[in-house]
C-alpha cells in the first residue's frame, strides 16, 4: 500500500548563510513543521513543505527533514494539501492560488481545511445565531475617522481597530478621546509588529495620520474593552479545536496568552507569554465561575465549529481567541482558520503540544480513505454557496466529517 503523501503549503521557503558559512533553509514555522515531519514518519506518511516556487515545469520540489537538515528535493504530487499560507498582500494571495490551480490540474488533491473569509464576513454569519451572537463584540465597518470621533461618545473607554484580515495583532489600534483639550492618544502595532504610542492635539492631523496608516486596508471598529489579568496585563483565551482522527471535534487544549505591560494584545508574536488557562480563569474569576468560563468556551467552540463548516466547508483545526471582562462576561475576539501552537509548547503541556501536531496527520488519513467526502472544502472562501445548517445550540453531535 502506497504512503499517504501530505503536502504543507507555505507562501515561501528561503535560505540564509550562517556564521560558520554554511547555507540553510529558512521555513516560516519551523518548529512545527519538524514536529510534523518527525511525527508523520512515525506514521508512515510522506510528508514534505512547498511553496508556489517550488513549482517547476511538470516537477514539484518540496523540501524533507531528515537527521535535523531540511533537504530540497523532488516529491510526488500531494493526496492531501496542508495549507499554512500567510498573506501580507494581494498579490501574494493571487500567487499561492494560481499555484494551487495548477497542482489541481495535474493531481486532484483535498485541502486538509477550508480557508476564512475576512473578521467582518465570520462576525456577519455567526451574529445571525442568537447564541453565537450574545458573545460577539459590536463590531462595524471601518468607514472613516469621522466615524470614529461620532462613536467617542458612546465608548467612552475608546475604540479598538483591527485589520479586517490581519493576523498576530499587526496593525492593530487602540484609539482614545481624554482630557479637557480632548486630546486623541493611538496606541498600536505596526504592519511589522512593533509597538508604538502617538499623542495628537490637532484633530486634523490625527485624520491625515489615520488615512496615511490604514490606507486601502479593510478594518472592523469595536468598542474597546478592559479584558486584563489584575496587574493589568492584557490576556486572552486561546482554544484550540481539531478533529480527531474519527473525524469528531475535540479541544486539544487551552492557554492563557498575557501581553507585556503597556501592550493592546497578548499575541505571543507580540511579546506575550502563555499561562495554564485554568489556573488564570480560577485565580482570576474564583473555582466556580473559572469552571464555568471553560465550560462555556468548550461548549461554545464546538457550536460555532460546526456553523462555520455549514457556511465555509471542512476544517481540520481551528483557534478561537476569548476575552474574559471583569465579572466573567465572555466575549469571542476572533476565530483563526490557521491557528498556531506555541503556547502549547510554552506551557510544557506535552500531551496537547504533540496532539496538536499528530491530529492533522490523522484527519488526513481519515480524509484520505474516504472516496467521497461528506463536506468538501471550498477553494475561495467566500461564502457564495450556501449549505444547510442548524440554527439550534443543543442538537445532537452531528456525525464525523
Amino acid at each position: 500500500m502506497l504512503p499517504l503523501i501530505i503536502g504543507i503549503f507555505v507562501t515561501a521557503i528561503s535560505s540564509q548563510v550562517t556564521s560558520s558559512g554554511l547555507t540553510e533553509t529558512v521555513l516560516p514555522e519551523p518548529a512545527f513543521y519538524k514536529g510534523l515531519s518527525e511525527t508523520a514518519a512515525k506514521h508512515h506518511i510522506d510528508l514534505y513543505v512547498f511553496s508556489p516556487g517550488e513549482l517547476a515545469g511538470e516537477q514539484l520540489y518540496g523540501y524533507r527533514y531528515k537527521n535535523g537538515v531540511w533537504n530540497r528535493q523532488k516529491v510526488p504530487l500531494p493526496d492531501i494539501v496542508f495549507d499554512r499560507c500567510y498573506y501580507t498582500s494581494a498579490a501574494m494571495r493571487m500567487k499561492c492560488l494560481a499555484a494551487l490551480k495548477q497542482l489541481r490540474s495535474r493531481k486532484p488533491f483535498r485541502q486538509l481545511s477550508s480557508p476564512l473569509p475576512s473578521k467582518w464576513d465570520v462576525h456577519h454569519l455567526l451574529n445571525a445565531y442568537p447564541d453565537a451572537a450574545s458573545i460577539l463584540p459590536p463590531t462595524v465597518k471601518f468607514r472613516s475617522a469621522e466615524q470614529l470621533l461620532s462613536s467617542f461618545a458612546r465608548c467612552k473607554d475608546g475604540l479598538f481597530l483591527k485589520p479586517a484580515s490581519g493576523m498576530q495583532g499587526k496593525g492593530a489600534l487602540l484609539i482614545q478621546r481624554s482630557g479637557e483639550k480632548q486630546q486623541i492618544s493611538v496606541d498600536g502595532r505596526t504592519r511589522s509588529n512593533r509597538p508604538f504610542s502617538l499623542l495628537f492635539n490637532d484633530t486634523a492631523q490625527w485624520k491625515r495620520w489615520l488615512s496615511g496608516f490604514i490606507g486601502k486596508t479593510p478594518y472592523i471598529v469595536q468598542p474597546y474593552l478592559h479584558l486584563a489579568v489584575p496587574d493589568g496585563r492584557p490576556f486572552d483565551i486561546r482554544v484550540l479545536m481539531q478533529k480527531d482522527e474519527h473525524g469528531r471535534w475535540s479541544v486539544t487544549g487551552m492557554a492563557a496568552r498575557i501581553g507585556k505591560s503597556g501592550s493592546i494584545t497578548s499575541n505571543l508574536h507580540g511579546g506575550g507569554t502563555a499561562e495554564d488557562a485554568s489556573k488564570l480563569l480560577r485565580d482570576s474569576f474564583g473555582e466556580k465561575i473559572g469552571s464555568q468560563l471553560s465550560a462555556q468556551m468548550t461548549n461554545m467552540s464546538e457550536y460555532i465549529a460546526h456553523r462555520l463548516e455549514n457556511r465555509y466547508g471542512r476544517f481540520a483545526e481551528l483557534g478561537f481567541d476569548y476575552g474574559i471582562a471583569d465579572g466573567g462576561k465572555l466575549w469571542l475576539l476572533e476565530v483563526n482558520s490557521k491557528p498556531g501552537r506555541t503556547a502549547f509548547g510554552l506551557l510544557n503541556d506535552e500531551l496537547a503540544a504533540a496532539q496538536s501536531i499528530e491530529r492533522p496527520l490523522l484527519y488526513a488519513r481519515l480524509l484520505n480513505s474516504r472516496r467521497s467526502p461528506s463536506l468538501p472544502t471550498k477553494l475561495f472562501a467566500d461564502g457564495r454557496r450556501l449549505m444547510t445548517r442548524s440554527t439550534l445550540p443543543n442538537v445532537k453531535r452531528p456525525s464525523a466529517r
